[in-house]
């Protein structure tokens, strides 16, 4: 299950741009390749029988993301978020439990998104993808890397009350991908990120549905 979402507009000195509603990353100061990055969204409604007109929305997000170091080592990557996964109340460990990386497997339950079985040797994870110009028979494109574990956290940097102002005004957050040892050049990692936001903010408002379905209508909005 997917969504797409009409863009945010921001005003610029060169006219108006859209801001896509989507993760987005970057390594400070280095140039990398990003081989591949598959994107999985499950959307759980539900009513609440007191006030069928609101319904509820959770997300559940996971990404895996194939990256590697062309200009130089990285020692971390900045991921910019369109929810709001922080507490301040309790800044770092709000964050932790809406945002995680978990392991890759083998189980065809958990990696159902995928068309073939993950290939697992020690540390080398494996990803193989269907070609999207193959004609009579099936092709695929294999995607190999290195698994890695990194610390999340979100950065000191953006902890003030001024910066948090501004993230929660924005609905985003913006958190730190930091590594023990740094990812030298010409090497591929995988980082598989799990993301499952308390609050969800839709992009549009929410109306009940016409039909019973129990499904809700979010113009401008598409739920595959």
């Amino acid at each position: 299950m997917a969504i797409t979402s009409p863009a945010m507009d921001r005003v610029t000195e060169y006219g108006v741009e859209s801001v896509p509603d989507c993760l987005t990353f970057c390594a400070p100061g280095v140039a990398i390749t990003v081989n591949l990055l598959i994107e999985r969204i499950l959307l759980r409604v539900s009513f609440n029988p007191g006030n069928s007109e609101e319904p509820e929305i959770k997300a559940e997000e996971l990404y895996d993301c194939l990256i590697t170091a062309e200009s130089g080592p990285i020692d971390r990557f900045l991921f910019v978020s369109p929810h709001i996964l922080f507490n301040r109340e309790a800044l770092q460990d709000s964050f932790q439990t809406q945002v995680q990386t978990i392991p890759f497997n083998t189980d065809r339950n958990s990696d159902w998104h995928l068309p073939m079985e993950t290939e697992i040797t020690d540390d080398l994870v494996t990803v193989r993808l269907h070609a999207s110009d193959f004609e009579k028979e099936e092709v695929f494109h294999s995607f190999s890397g290195t698994v890695i574990q990194p610390r999340l956290l979100i950065p000191d940097q953006l902890s003030s009350d001024e910066s948090l102002d501004v993230l929660s005004g924005l609905g985003r957050s913006v958190f730190e991908c930091r590594f023990d040892r740094p990812i030298e050049i010409g090497k591929s990692i995988w980082i598989r990120l799990a993301i499952k936001p308390l609050q969800l903010i839709p992009p549009a408002s929410l109306e009940s549905p016409n039909d019973n379905s129990g499904v809700p209508f979010i113009p401008n909005c598409l739920i595959f």
